[in-house]
């Protein structure tokens, strides 16, 4: 983009009123006053090229950056749909895969799809993503297998003198919770175990199925009554002082000494239980430490009723069969109006952001003045768009699912409503 021809015209003005204030310094009788207006005079100068140039430059990349936005925003309008038939697709082959028998030809096949899509899915993520920061995205998952391997990978990491030992009392039960989540506290907890057995020792992770319960002790944070996955992290170190319990898990706090420790470690690790609803419990002596994590065990299905308005009727089809496979009722809509006239009936309500003939966020609103305490899931195959940005702000973007969306995702956010 050039620079105006106004600002030009100025500059050119100004440069000469500078040349000509040049030569009649020259001509003044003192040597002290003339060298000193002299150099003011070319700094002048030099400062305006250099504001010219500035300005040059900032309008050069301006151009550049409004190309990329323009292209951006084409290739995200593109996604949606785009997002809107892989999330159909993959919803079909999970439910397939359910219908069709262990031995079954099929199953081959229908594994093929499915990677296939996992990989455009992943694409789609990347293109979409690549300039918009994500919070954890929390899952349904077997505790056991992600406790295993983050062991096996903290195996590979430590010294022989360190050995790592661990019981799961419980193979099957899931969690709500982000994968991630989970296994950056384990690390930190096992890192803050060996770091206490500076000689050496051993490291026990245990697992079992546990309730908490109101008068639960020890716990740091408020407790949500349950059941839960209890995972302990017991060390053979030096303990921990009474008198630094209270303070462990704050940032910046740190027993390790100056230079050997961030502060940072437990501190995460009471965030994301905090986050995401879990808990966590510290008993410690001399003769070492042990760290008890609590995580909400996810819910197997739901008697509650769901309406969904969203206008691609391919993907329609699909999340109602994934709903009534989790036990909901389901009622689905691709006009908003036939949707409000029932939406009473509703317990939660999914409804796409972008669409057709409409702005889900202003349906939404719509709902909120009616019902304030009304459940609501948004859905979009983009992420980045202005839409999800203005949902952020107003700080009602907890309940999000992206799409294409998997039975496991549909899970997970369910299980943050807390439905009855």
């Amino acid at each position: 983009m050039p620079i105006s021809k106004i600002k030009i015209f100025f500059c050119g003005i100004v440069l000469g009123v500078l040349a000509f204030a040049e030569w009649k310094i020259w001509q003044l009788p003192s040597q002290f006053f003339r060298t000193e207006l002299f150099v003011a005079v070319n700094i002048a100068v030099l400062w305006i090229f250099y504001e010219l140039w500035s300005q040059y430059q900032f309008r050069k990349d301006l151009s550049h950056l409004q190309k990329l936005q323009t292209l951006g925003r084409l290739v995200s309008g593109m996604a949606h749909d785009f997002n809107n038939i892989l999330g159909g697709i993959i919803g079909a082959v999970e439910i397939l895969d359910k219908k069709t028998a262990e031995q079954s030809e099929l199953k081959k096949y229908l594994n093929i799809i499915e990677d296939a899509c996992v990989r455009l899915q992943y694409l789609s993520k990347e293109v979409l993503g690549f300039s918009n920061k994500e919070e954890s995205k929390t899952a349904i998952f077997c505790v056991d297998e992600v406790i295993g391997k983050t062991v096996d990978l903290a195996r590979a990491g430590l010294e022989k003198k360190y050995e790592i030992s661990y019981v799961g009392q419980d193979k099957e039960s899931q969690v709500c919770f982000p994968v991630e989540a989970l296994q950056s506290i384990l690390l930190n907890l096992l890192l803050n175990a060996k770091d206490a057995m500076k000689k050496g020792g051993q490291i026990k992770i245990g697992m079992q199925k546990c309730q908490l319960k109101k008068h639960s002790q020890n716990l740091r944070l408020p407790v949500i009554v349950g059941d839960y996955v209890e995972i302990c992290v017991a060390d053979e170190g030096c303990g921990i002082k009474k008198k630094y319990l209270k303070q462990i898990f704050n940032p910046f706090f740190t027993t390790k000494g100056k230079g050997k420790g961030s502060g940072i470690g437990l501190a995460s690790v009471y965030d994301y239980l905090k986050r995401y609803k879990g808990n966590i419990a510290v008993e410690t002596s001399s003769n070492g430490s042990r760290f008890k994590i609590y995580l909400p065990i996810a819910k197997a299905g739901w008697k509650a009723t769901a309406f969904i308005l969203d206008d691609d009727e391919f993907f329609r089809k699909v999340l109602k069969e994934i709903l009534q496979s989790l036990g909901l009722k389901v009622k689905v809509f691709s006009s908003a109006d036939k949707m409000l006239e029932d939406a009473e009936k509703a317990d939660v309500i999914w409804i796409d952001v972008q669409l057709k003939n409409d702005s889900g966020l202003s349906v939404y609103k719509i709902i909120r003045q009616q019902w304030k305490d009304k459940k609501i899931i948004f859905m979009s195959g983009n992420p980045c768009s202005d839409e999800i940005k203005k949902l952020k702000k107003k700080d009602v973007f907890i309940n999000f699912i992206q799409k294409p969306c998997t039975e496991n995702d549909c899970k997970a956010v369910l299980h943050n409503l807390n439905l009855d």
